[in-house]
């Protein structure tokens, strides 16, 4: 079977759930803007690909994959701070949950404001 896809027919093995916190290829765990930040490079390289198709392949419910997908509506700023997350506290801690409300902000200023009172909570934290 040809992969409609730009790279090896493996491609599918690199998703892992966001809740597994060891991931099988020996790759550390990471942020789910990662999760996002692929799907959007899948879906930007194979014009018939859909969150659908996405959702069916990966065991997700189309709802989770737009949840995810999501994530690149945050600031540039808040996406590359995201993606230098490393400690499996901090991704806990800057979970898809958590960043909703952000979400939902205009994405300058009210974002960048309160992500900023976000990693405070965390510094915060004992």
């Amino acid at each position: 079977m040809v992969s409609p896809f730009p790279w090896p027919d493996d491609w599918q093995d690199n998703f892992e759930p966001v809740t597994d916190p060891t991931l099988s290829n020996g790759e550390k765990r990471r942020h789910p803007i990662h999760i996002a930040l692929k799907w959007q490079h899948c879906l930007k390289h194979d014009k018939t690909l859909t969150l659908s198709k996405i959702a069916e392949t990966q065991g997700f419910s189309r709802a989770r994959v737009t949840q995810i997908m999501n994530l690149l509506r945050l600031h540039p700023a808040i996406q590359t701070r995201l993606k230098w997350v490393e400690s499996p506290d901090e991704i806990a801690f800057f979970s898809e949950r958590r960043l909703r409300p952000i979400i939902q902000l205009d994405p300058g200023r009210p974002q960048l404001k309160a992500f900023a009172r976000l990693r405070r909570m965390l510094d915060r934290k004992p």
